[in-house]
């Protein structure tokens, strides 16, 4: 069945995996400070040697790991892959993404241009150092979904040519660009490892989670409640971390000083990006909660439609998504709450919601999606559709 591509994860995999995670990550922790005085001069010494075709070479990588990406790129591959696969990606993709920056609030890591004023950013990217949330972004959610479109594929070496070059030319980038330390960029790579080696291990376990937690609605909707409980007690946890616990550093002065020095006055060196960030597992929320209204009326297959009617959905949710982010930022607040809500949980949980709950009614009258009902999702009437042109 094309619902899930099974990919066999190799027992030193899953080894390497594990040493990384209880000796390699936590042992920089004692480190930092000595990897970040040896580097500083590395990074200014390319500074200097930055060139202006460079510099725009190396912002596009930027992209491939941008937040918002799951918010445009999340119609695209809810339209032509297997619905049973799109779901996967989507959720874990949110998943793994929050508990990056969650990583990133507990290490608490200076980027260069806050360490040192003699450190010129070209993006002054916002949040923790340390994971890089770029790399962690593009070396999770680029591996996820590249090895499920071209793992059996006859030309696969080409695929994951591309995605070797990307995640490679990415990670480059933060030390070229000047926000991130080597070593940040190293360990960021190890944790995304882990990542993808635990996503692949449990991928069956993790299929059958998030299928539950999308489709079938009568038998399965109570899942929904518990995934609003988890995903507010994920967000308060980040918060308690960031407002609560955290304790501002002896040299902060120093560090707002240093970042101010080539960015905007209004440059905030703190984790709040980072909650901030947490917050697109809404996204997540909002995707299972649409697939699971659509799956009450409509079987899971009602996306095998004709190419051009599938790109049209995909550019069509894209595009609003976009202007969602980009219309609920305009929106003025009074106070860091709102700014949450309003900003982020809300915009985050519509993006998941529209091309999933939303859009298949709101076409419903044309011909532009199948109009399957919920029938033919049992077994024994799945097979004609799962042979329809799904990737």
């Amino acid at each position: 069945m094309k619902g899930r591509n099974n990919v066999k994860i190799s027992v030193t995999f899953k080894i390497i995996s594990a040493m990384l995670v209880v000796f390699v990550i936590p042992f920089q922790v004692i480190l930092k400070k000595p990897l970040m005085k040896g580097t500083i001069d590395f990074i200014t010494w390319i500074q200097h040697r930055r060139t202006h075709s460079g510099i725009y070479f190396f912002e596009l990588f930027q992209y491939f790991g941008d937040g918002t990406l799951l918010n445009v790129v999340g119609p695209i591959i809810y339209n032509f892959l297997h619905p049973k696969r799109s779901s996967v990606i989507i959720i874990s993709s949110t998943i793994v993404h929050f508990f990056g920056n969650f990583f990133g609030t507990l290490l608490q890591e200076e980027r260069p241009f806050w360490y040192s004023s003699k450190v010129r950013p070209e993006l002054c990217s916002k949040g923790y150092g340390n994971p890089s949330m770029t790399i962690l972004i593009t070396a999770t959610f680029m591996p996820m979904l590249f090895i499920e479109l071209f793992h059996k594929h006859k030309y696969r070496w080409v695929g994951y040519s591309l995605l070797i070059f990307i995640i490679l030319m990415g990670s480059i980038s933060r030390v070229y660009l000047g926000g991130s330390f080597p070593h940040q960029v190293i360990i960021t790579l190890f944790l995304a490892f882990s990542f993808v080696t635990l996503y692949f291990s449990l991928n069956k376990d993790i299929s059958k989670l998030c299928f539950n937690s999308c489709y079938g609605y009568y038998k399965n909707r109570m899942y929904l409640v518990k995934w609003v409980i988890f995903s507010f007690a994920l967000m308060i946890l980040e918060g308690i971390i960031e407002l609560v616990i955290y304790v501002t550093p002896s040299n902060y002065a120093k560090i707002i000083s240093n970042a101010v020095t080539h960015c905007d006055v209004n440059y905030n060196p703190n984790g709040k990006y980072n909650l901030q960030n947490s917050l697109e597992i809404f996204f997540g929320v909002g995707f299972a909660f649409g697939c699971m209204l659509s799956s009450k009326y409509l079987s899971i297959y009602w996306i095998t439609t004709e190419w051009w009617k599938r790109i049209f959905r995909a550019i069509l949710a894209s595009g609003i998504n976009f202007g969602i982010i980009v219309g609920f930022n305009y929106i003025s607040t009074d106070n860091f709450f709102s700014e949450v809500v309003v900003h982020h949980i809300v915009p985050n949980f519509l993006c998941g919601f529209l091309f999933t709950g939303f859009m298949p009614f709101a076409l419903y009258k044309t011909s532009l999606i199948g109009r399957i009902k919920p029938i033919v999702d049992t077994e024994h009437a799945i097979s004609k559709f799962e042979d329809k042109a799904i990737i």
